[in-house]
This record gives C-alpha cells, structure tokens and sequence, in this order.
C-alpha cells in the first residue's frame, strides 16, 4: 500500500516514510560513532557500547568518577537493561550521583553494596581519582 497515515499531514507517501527511516538510521548511527565495539558471539550482531562516562567531583571529593560500560557490561551478562532505564535513564543523563543515594541501593549502590560488587565506601581511590577503570 502506497499511502498510510500521517498525523501532521493526515497521509505521507512511501518516499515520506523512506525519509524518516533514513532520519532513525542517522540518529542511531549517530549514538553509536566511537563507540567500543564489544566482542560478540560467532553470528551475533556487533554491540557498540558508549564511550567512558566522567562524572564531576564534588565539593571535598577525592576526584572524579570514571564509568566504563566495557568494564561493567560484561559483569551485567552483556545486558544493557540491568540499568537502562531502572537505575540509569538514558533519555535523562545521570548527572550527579550522591553517596546517600548509594548507600540506599539506587544509582551504583544497586551493584556496589560490598556484596556483590566492593562496596562504595569501601576504597575511594578504586573510583575516585586513581586515574584507572573502576
């Protein structure tokens, strides 16, 4: 069928909707440039994960936090849904992440509870400030 529904102008034309999956296509290719590719099993599709995430130090802490999704993708059974969007919407950036909210399980609290990850009180320098990967 050539003609489908479109809300802004009531119908839109093949060429209309070839467009807008071109317009997906460029926004997911887009989110994805630079990226690190993560190894994937014989057959299976490539996963292009973010590049490493800074967050800023605040007032009287040790130094800023490095995120790595390479780092902890694996430890999540390669699951991008163990945080997005529960404990990380992507569509709203965590920008700020407090040692209250940690130690109340949210944020990275969730993992790093000393039980199944160290824990966030445990060694400031493993994420603060070491200059490596946590």
């Amino acid at each position: 069928m050539r003609v489908a529904y479109f809300p802004s102008r009531g119908v839109c034309t093949m060429e209309s909707r070839t467009l807008l999956c071109c317009l997906l296509f460029a926004f997911v290719f887009a989110a994805t440039w630079g990226a690190t590719p993560l190894a994937a099993e014989e057959g299976a599709p490539e996963v292009r994960l973010p590049a490493d995430v800074t967050y800023r130090s605040a007032e009287n802490s040790p130094g800023p936090v490095v995120f790595s999704h390479t780092v902890h993708v694996p430890l999540a059974g390669d699951r991008c849904v163990a945080c997005h969007p529960a404990l990380f919407p992507i569509l709203r950036p965590t920008e700020k992440i407090t040692h209250a909210e940690m130690s109340a399980g949210k944020k990275c609290g969730a993992c790093h509870d000393g039980v199944a990850a160290s824990g966030v009180e445990d060694d400031c320098a493993h994420c603060h400030g070491s200059g490596e990967k946590p």
